[in-house]
């Protein structure tokens, strides 16, 4: 029989949550009705297991920071939650030439920015091309806060010159030539040639709109002052322990029945370390989500969760599955005096059993990774043609023994470093791994654990050589994976950091299939070129592909239209409370 732990929600009176000047954001059970019976009111609790990066668009780089601050900021177009489709932004509509080399957006019009005091009288200014024009400016302007650069900074004409003039402390040329102002409402963007993703590019964090008066007043603070148009402004932030998001009363956008957006008064985010903690938080009430549930709450809390279930609700909460379209890996620093032989970079990935760490060390909480770097989600790609290493102990034997290291003798005592934080399934499995490359070649490896941030600086910089990697993906579209391994985001300065090829792979072969792919109109034909790219980064072993995610996240009952999708696109303007649910389950009856 199976067993059920029943959850006791409760609630501790009404409380307010105090947000920065005399403002105040009152939690009660009381709410008001807007059109289609959907109810205005309430307070989001969330939590996150990992501090923020930054929140300043450029150097979004995390998920956390990004589950933040794309409630606070808004493109030209954004990804619709329950489709993954592009849809209109704060550009009600865009064009594209017959040719793909021009992109149009045409503004809507009585958009404003947050009200702040970087504007005169602190009172939000309306969104103009200007404004489209000096953030996309701002993206390929070289900065210690812009790692995301690379994201377009191929793609627009005259981008990389005037990022490669601003390094250099030049002045020539003064504009981005591809970035085109028409009129207040009209932006032209040309590309150095067509590719069919941009559009999707666009969506992401590189693509927010933010004032200029914002960037001038604030800079490099821009990381905790945040300037926006979203559904929520940022009221209050305590590093580590709180950020507090309240409703934007001018936000322009409304639902299909004619209602301001959002519903929600404000968004309350905690910063709970431990995921036990955080799950018991849930529990007992106290946070409206959890994400990224683990082997220990499906075990601890006898959660009885159905793997193959999509989406379903139990007596207790509401259950929300999905395959996700991310990965998780190793990589391997391509120049270190190890890893620069191929054989050993083989023998590692023949060594690991990749099925038995999803069974054993993730609960069947993800999918092995028996492909390459791009996650089977993706609608036309033909993952199967893509052929991944299988776990065969003669194969890691031979090649660690062309290697020179016959049965691992000689060769040296290693570092795997880990980013803390999702529980403890990022130590389980690297023990898994760890005990596997001992029993099966005979090589020693120790564990070192650090903060995220802490951790991906060091990956970044090139100061680690074997490391704990993770990619979800930013837009819709396998390229946003290999772009990860293209050589051309490698400095030519060893000393510099590379944010997104961090193994600093380079291959003309791989680079000359991405960059045909890029350019192929015909679908299938792109998925291809896709497909033999992704083969060859598992040809020179360049990663161990270890799992694809597949993520579970629990809602409270009376949390309503929060649709789940395998990219974690979360639009909390949209979601709103059943207060009868609400009020029945916070006063216990």
């Amino acid at each position: 029989m199976k067993s059920y732990i029943k959850i006791i929600f409760f609630f501790v009176g009404l409380s307010t949550i105090t947000s920065c000047g005399n403002n105040s954001i009152s939690e009660s059970l009381e709410s008001r009705m807007g059109a289609g019976g959907i109810n205005y009111g309430g307070v989001f609790h969330l939590n996150e297991v990992e501090n923020f990066r930054s929140l300043a668009p450029h150097n979004i780089g995390d998920i956390t920071s990004n589950n933040i601050a794309s409630q606070i900021y808004e493109g030209l177009v954004k990804l619709d939650p329950l489709t993954l489709e592009v849809v209109p932004g704060l550009a009600e509509s865009w064009e594209i030439s017959p040719d793909g080399y021009i992109y149009t957006f045409h503004l809507r019009e009585g958009v404003f920015f947050h009200d702040n005091e970087c504007f005169p009288g602190g009172n939000g200014r309306e969104v103009k091309a200007d404004d489209v024009i000096f953030s996309f400016t701002q993206l390929f302007t070289p900065s210690a806060e812009n790692t995301l650069y690379s994201t377009m900074g191929e793609r627009v004409l005259g981008a990389n010159e005037y990022f490669k003039s601003r390094f250099l402390n030049k002045t020539d040329p003064k504009v981005v030539s591809g970035l085109r102002k028409i009129d207040d409402y009209t932006v032209n963007i040309v590309l150095n040639e067509p590719f069919t993703g941009f559009i999707n590019m666009v969506a992401t964090p590189g693509g927010w709109i933010f004032p200029k008066e914002a960037f001038e007043l604030y800079g490099i603070e821009m990381r905790s002052n945040c300037v926006g148009t979203g559904p929520f402004i940022l009221k209050k932030l305590i590093e580590n322990e709180i950020i507090i998001l309240a409703r934007n009363n001018n936000y322009w956008k409304k639902d299909s029945f004619g209602n301001t957006l959002p519903y929600l008064d404000a968004l309350k985010f905690t910063f709970i370390k431990e995921k036990k903690s955080e799950m018991l938080e849930f529990i007992k009430g106290n946070l409206d989500m959890v994400f990224e549930v683990t082997r220990e709450d499906v075990y601890d809390y006898s959660l009885n969760i159905d793997l193959d279930k999509g989406e379903y609700a139990t007596d207790q909460f509401l259950v929300q599955i999905t395959p996700s379209l991310s990965i998780q890996y190793y990589s391997f620093k391509q120049m270190s005096d190890v890893f620069q032989d191929i054989n050993v970079r083989k023998a590692f990935n023949y060594a690991i059993d990749r099925k038995t760490i999803v069974d054993f060390a993730l609960s069947g909480l993800g999918v092995p990774a028996d492909h390459g770097i791009v996650p089977p989600s993706f609608e036309g790609y033909p993952i199967e043609d893509v052929k991944g290493y299988e776990f065969s102990v003669p194969k890691a034997q031979d090649y660690l023994a062309k290697a020179g290291y016959p049965g691992g003798e000689g060769f040296p005592r290693l570092t795997l470093s880990l980013n803390s934080g999702g529980g403890t399934a990022n130590l389980l499995v690297a023990e898994a791994v760890q005990k596997m490359l001992s029993e099966n070649l005979g090589i020693n490896l120790d564990l070192s654990i650090t903060g995220r941030a802490q951790h991906f600086k060091r990956v970044e910089s090139g100061n680690v050589e074997f490391w704990k990697d993770a990619w979800l993906a930013d837009y819709y579209d396998p390229e946003n994976f290999l772009c990860l391994f293209y050589g051309k985001l490698v400095p030519d300065d060893t000393t510099e950091s590379s944010y997104y090829n961090s193994t600093r792979y380079k291959n003309d072969d791989f680079d000359r299939l991405y960059t045909n792919a890029i350019k192929e109109e015909d679908v299938d034909k792109r998925m291809d070129l896709y497909c033999k790219a992704d083969q060859k980064i598992l040809d020179d072993a360049v990663i161990i592909p270890l799992y694809y995610d597949k993520t579970v996240r629990l809602l409270q009952l009376y949390v309503k239209n929060f649709p789940v999708n395998s990219m974690e696109i979360r639009d909390l303007g949209s979601v709103y409370f059943e207060f009868e649910e609400y009020k029945k389950l916070a006063l216990g009856k």
